[in-house]
């Protein structure tokens, strides 16, 4: 499974590690639903960025196959490990703008990175008001900076 015969995926190390993942994992019935979301992933080509697929759509695929999820334990128990194995990223947009899919490229991480800290920028920025004159003021601005100039090096 190379992500829908793209080349730039069939060269991803992201694909890679995704069907080590596989390999290795098929046979632990723990990792069932994880494998299963892969596989999905894999064989339906959502290879990199513009390529994404909702948190909905796989879920619907997991229960024809006997895993069933509503969105919020399949974040936390499923999509959040795939995560932490370094093969599968989540562009976080309101809407239908955002999705998962199997990174094809490193700009597709710098691109994600550079949103997520956006959107930490943001929240903070609307805190950051309210906590004037309060001890945490301080802390809530440096933080301000601090992740606008990580956004600068990304």
């Amino acid at each position: 499974m190379n992500g829908g015969n793209c080349q730039n995926c069939a060269r991803s190390p992201w694909v890679r590690r995704a069907n080590q993942f596989i390999t290795s994992s098929s046979t632990n019935p723990h990792h069932g639903a994880r494998v299963a979301t892969v596989e999905f992933l894999l064989q339906n080509g959502y290879c990199g960025i513009n390529n994404r697929i909702g948190i909905n759509d796989i879920t619907r695929h997991l229960a024809t196959r006997g895993f069933f999820y509503d969105r919020s334990p399949f974040q936390n128990n499923i999509l959040t490990e795939l995560k932490r194995l370094r093969i599968v990223v989540t562009l976080v947009y309101p809407g239908g703008q955002g999705g998962v899919f199997i990174p094809s490229r490193q700009a597709e991480i710098r691109q994600v990175a550079r949103q997520l800290v956006s959107r930490v920028v943001q929240e903070l920025t609307n805190i950051e008001g309210t906590t004037s004159n309060t001890p945490v003021h301080r802390h809530i601005t440096q933080l301000i900076q601090a992740a606008q100039l990580t956004m600068q090096r990304i």
